[in-house]
């Protein structure tokens, strides 16, 4: 199963906060940024 390592899938409304920031003004000054939201899968 893909998931975090809790071994379940994401919640959309555990990745909307990060989405919403990137589509609003807050985030107008980045660019070329990588946002791993894996639930810590690449913690290990």
């Amino acid at each position: 199963m893909i998931g975090d390592v809790d071994g379940r899938a994401a919640d959309p409304a555990e990745i909307a906060g990060t989405v919403l920031h990137l589509c609003s003004d807050a985030a107008s000054f980045i660019n070329g940024s990588l946002f791993i939201i894996d639930g810590g899968q690449t913690a290990h």
